[in-house]
């Protein structure tokens, strides 16, 4: 997780930078043209890096959830001698 805020930080970093360049161009010049290339480029990573995102936030919800539920019935199997066949309820991610 921590990666994907320095990629996203240094993402911005460079659109920044890009834009700073952008502003020293007149309009229609083949440098000016590269540059708008280049900052497209910079936007769909950082489209692509918050589409990762929202994938990934349900799936860790869920297996913390199934390990939360796997604790609790160990430790309520450890109390009471009652074993149970809840492992089978446990939600599975969807990928």
């Amino acid at each position: 997780m921590l990666r994907k805020k320095s990629n996203n930080k240094l993402l911005k970093e460079e659109e920044r930078r890009v834009l700073l360049a952008l502003q020293e161009l007149e309009p229609g010049s083949v440098e000016h043209n590269k540059i708008l290339v280049e900052l497209e480029k910079i936007s769909n990573l950082k489209r692509i890096n918050m589409e990762t995102l929202q994938k990934i936030a349900p799936t860790l919800m869920v297996i913390s959830g199934n390990l939360a539920i796997a604790l609790l019935v160990m430790k309520h199997e450890k109390i009471d001698v009652i074993t149970t066949k809840l492992f089978w309820f446990l939600a599975k991610p969807k990928l």
